[in-house]
């Protein structure tokens, strides 16, 4: 489901949305499907890796348009401006999706609402760490 919830709030996002705005709220849909509405995605994250590959089963289609809708937020946003040339799309997805997945192991309700912590993430992506 978290790729069906992070589609339809980008869709509803106003005409003219940066490209910024869209992966911002895909983060933010991302992390809250993840932490808040989701119990399977804690357990399928730690134990998927431990699966040996001959009996892990196999991606299903939602994996593979997730990556494709990923994909063309990703390139949406490099045509627009928003993300350097030099940076390789497909790693800055695995740092997006790898951030969102690690938040699971050291999240505590009520110390940070989901929304500051995805927007701090954007701002990262988008912004750096430099002062």
């Amino acid at each position: 489901g978290v790729f069906e919830a992070v589609r339809d709030k980008v869709e509803a996002l106003p005409p003219g949305a940066s490209c910024r705005d869209k992966l911002t709220v895909a983060i933010e849909t991302h992390l809250s499907f993840t932490l808040a509405e989701n119990y399977f995605a804690p357990a399928n994250q730690r134990l998927s890796a431990q699966v040996r590959g001959e009996i892990r089963p196999r991606p299903t289609h939602a994996p593979r348009a997730s990556a494709t809708y990923w994909r063309r937020l990703r390139g949406g946003a490099r045509r627009a401006g928003e993300v350097r040339r030099d940076i390789d799309l497909s790693v800055l997805r695995l740092q997006i999706l790898g951030a969102i997945n690690w938040t699971m192991e050291w999240y505590k309700p009520g110390k940070r609402s989901i929304e500051q912590i995805a927007n701090q993430l954007a701002t990262t992506v988008f912004d750096g760490v430099a002062a």
